[in-house]
């Protein structure tokens, strides 16, 4: 059997509406499960702030250590008449 140009197009047609609803489908299916923008922006921002927070604690817990540690040392020194060369 031998189709005709119109029978051929509709055909195609017919095709085309199949696998783009068929992929239009699987799409959406595969794409519910995702954030939504406002809600993907939402929890990068908390991750951001989290970082942040983190960044902060630990430079003023290092600062901390490193601001002191000279009068530390010249207190032991003096204390226990230790002698460093400079």
């Amino acid at each position: 059997m031998k189709f005709t140009d119109e029978q051929y197009k509709a055909l195609q047609e017919i095709i085309k509406l199949a696998v783009s609803e068929g992929i239009d489908g699987q799409l959406i299916e595969r794409l519910k499960y995702l954030p939504s923008k406002a809600e993907f922006y939402e929890s990068i921002d908390q991750i951001m702030k989290e970082l942040k927070d983190m960044r902060e604690e630990f430079a003023v817990l290092t600062g901390k250590v490193y601001d002191d540690h000279e009068d530390r040392i010249t207190t032991l020194e003096k204390n226990f008449k230790l002698q460093f060369a400079n």
